[in-house]
């Protein structure tokens, strides 16, 4: 299902008086190959949408939609949480680094004078 905007064809149907604004909707006979419930065909062989029996639909298709975005929400907050326990391993993983780096440049140090002696 796709939205369109279009114009009535006024100039060659005005007997059907329609109107010259722009137009919102959607195109029936896309509509009709998956919900033929909702398209009605005249005896011109017209068709059109009713679309008040489209809302259900609209409205389960919001439903798994949500159902979607809430597994997502789930799964992003999983890993998020993993992200923010690494940085804090990667945090603690610098800090002994720093401090072994300092014992390392004291042991330099201390060999240094030892080896001057």
């Amino acid at each position: 299902m796709r939205g369109v905007n279009y114009f009535w064809k006024t100039k060659e149907f005005p007997e059907k008086q329609f109107t010259e604004t722009k137009q919102l909707g959607f195109i029936a006979q896309e509509i009709e190959k998956i919900y033929p419930e909702v398209v009605m065909t005249d005896k011109d062989g017209y068709k059109s949408v009713d679309y008040s029996r489209l809302t259900p639909v609209l409205v389960e298709a919001i439903k798994e939609l949500n159902a979607v975005i809430g597994n997502q929400s789930s799964v992003i907050g999983k890993q998020q949480l993993a992200i923010d326990n690494l940085k804090a391993e990667v945090d603690k993983q610098q800090t002994t680094n720093d401090k072994l780096q300092t014992e390392v440049e004291k042991i330099k140090q201390q060999m240094n004078i030892e080896a001057k002696k």
